[in-house]
């Protein structure tokens, strides 16, 4: 087989082990409890460098306590400054959020906003979210600090799975012809 081929069966393996666990995640959580929790602050924020974007397209999830460029984060332990969440958002969407919830007489912060990566076809759908808006919750049963606000479809991580195998299968499939 040549370097090619096999680069290409690597590419495949990859989304095909990628697409497998996310979707195990997303079927695992469907079932997980929910509460009641309040936006802390929602900042429309675009991705500063590469591991900021990986890790809310790819991983779905918001980096706690940075703001949009020039603007302060409003500090989470602090009371007083739940106004200034309010002065952060905007009417653009939310890229990065903070949410508070309750279970047991214990609170809660979360950032993540997906079970589980929707990337590359996902798109916000939290958009319209606010500081102060009521949003479900929903959180691991024995592990509640993991918690997320949306169910994610299935069918992106179908598709990851699908184009693994497709790639894996073209590859040999023209290591073979051509050798």
């Amino acid at each position: 087989m040549s370097w090619v081929a096999i680069l290409s069966c690597a590419l495949g393996a990859m989304l095909f082990t990628l697409g497998a666990g996310n979707l195990l995640r997303v079927l695992t959580r469907r079932h997980w409890p929910h509460t009641v929790g309040i936006v802390q602050w929602a900042v429309p924020t675009e991705p500063q460098n590469l591991r900021e974007w990986f890790d809310q397209v790819v991983l779905g999830r918001a980096a706690l306590g940075r703001a949009a460029p020039g603007r302060a984060a409003p500090d989470l332990t602090d009371q007083s400054q739940a106004g200034q969440a309010a002065e952060i958002s905007s009417a653009e969407p939310a890229q990065q959020l903070c949410y508070v919830y309750a279970l047991e007489g214990f609170k809660y912060i979360g950032a993540q906003m997906q079970s589980a990566p929707v990337w590359p076809v996902g798109g916000n759908r939290l958009a319209d979210v606010q500081p102060g808006d009521k949003v479900h919750v929903f959180y691991h049963p024995k592990f509640p600090h993991r918690a997320f606000l949306v169910q994610s479809f299935a069918w992106p991580m179908l598709v990851q799975l699908l184009t693994g195998i497709g790639i894996c299968a073209v590859a040999v499939a023209v290591a073979v012809v051509f050798s």
